[in-house]
């Protein structure tokens, strides 16, 4: 069977990571497409090493005109590719395939999570003729299909991802001696009408030194680094990153993904994004993932302890070993299983 994968977001990468092995493993072929965005490229080749790579389309940050005209365009160069490869089945992380394979014989799959992205959920379940999406997500058709996990369980399960000490050497830290935050910068769409109050970096990262704990940082916007003292800035794409959250006392992001990647590994996970997912109401209802506001994050994080981080692995234990295997989700759906 020719599977095409259509990736145009790094969380997509993890997400159909393992899936493809496997997939590959069976005896299918894969063909991986994706848009030209920041290092989504190079993290493909380094990651999964694709046989077949093809580049399609600019990840636009232009308004919502703008960006709708980019993805039209960019739905009918998938659509000509399509055609060339002649795949039995497609899918993504979003809805393009499933759009340029609308109304043939393809099989078309769409996964997703974000309900409140309502654009690109509706795009989904339109043209998807199976759209597959976790049972925390409230929605109901002919084509829908629901899993009982999350997308970051994919690679996060203990039957994907064990979490390796190297990466503490490699930037001098100590197992819950730092605190790990996630700045994203706002230009997806679904980002883009936040306001999210400036939070000062740098004056957290002093006084959490006063309690012997360190500030490491990821920014989607580099170009407000040079701004950040007494913070330790990574260079993306960072190696073993999931490591470097388990071993960490606390996870501070804007990003929910990350929150979320934190909470399911019982890192106490403090969301400061401002948006009020659907898909994070469970993680919150079990305390697995707390939303913060800006002024309150400081009285949090000093107050935490290597106690209080033993609580939530715990909790985070008993959560995740009721979910489903997400990889073999993606898996089955591909193969025809769902």
């Amino acid at each position: 069977m020719i599977i095409l994968l259509d990736i145009v977001h790094m969380a997509d990468v993890n997400f159909f990571k393992k899936a493809i092995s496997l997939l590959k493993e069976h005896g299918h072929q894969v063909i991986i497409t994706c848009t030209d965005r920041g290092n989504l490229v190079k993290v493909l080749r380094k990651e999964i090493n694709p046989v077949s790579l093809k580049v399609i389309g600019i990840h636009s940050k232009g308004k919502f005109i703008a960006k709708s005209i980019k993805s039209l365009a960019r739905v009918g160069m998938l659509r000509k590719y399509i055609r060339q490869q002649k795949p039995d089945v497609v899918a993504s992380f979003g809805y393009y395939p499933a759009a340029a394979t609308y109304g043939t014989k393809v099989r078309s799959l769409a996964f997703h999570d974000d309900k409140e992205y309502w654009q690109m959920f509706s795009l989904c379940k339109l043209f998807a003729k199976k759209f597959v999406i976790p049972s925390f997500v409230s929605t109901s058709g002919r084509n829908i299909v629901k899993y009982h996990s999350y997308k970051e369980w994919a690679y996060l399960s203990p039957k994907y991802f064990s979490p390796s000490n190297m990466v503490l050497d490699k930037y001098g830290l100590k197992e819950n001696k730092y605190i790990f935050a996630r700045i994203v910068a706002r230009i997806s769409l679904n980002y883009s009408n936040q306001d999210i109050k400036e939070l000062s970096l740098s004056k957290l990262a002093a006084d959490l030194k006063k309690k012997g704990l360190k500030l490491v940082v990821s920014l989607e916007d580099k170009s407000i680094a040079d701004k950040l003292k007494g913070c330790i800035i990574l260079e993306e794409p960072v190696d073993d990153i999931y490591s470097l959250i388990f071993h960490s006392l606390a996870m501070l992001t804007s990003g929910d993904t990350m929150a979320r990647e934190a909470a399911l590994l019982g890192v106490p996970s403090f969301y400061l994004g401002g948006r009020n997912m659907e898909i994070n109401k469970d993680l919150i209802k079990n305390n697995l993932m707390h939303i913060i506001a800006p002024d309150e994050i400081e009285k949090h994080l000093l107050s935490l302890t290597a106690a209080d981080k033993k609580i939530s692995r715990l909790e985070a234990a008993e959560y995740t070993k009721n979910l489903d295997d997400a990889t073999m989700v993606i898996v089955g759906a591909l193969e025809g299983d769902l």
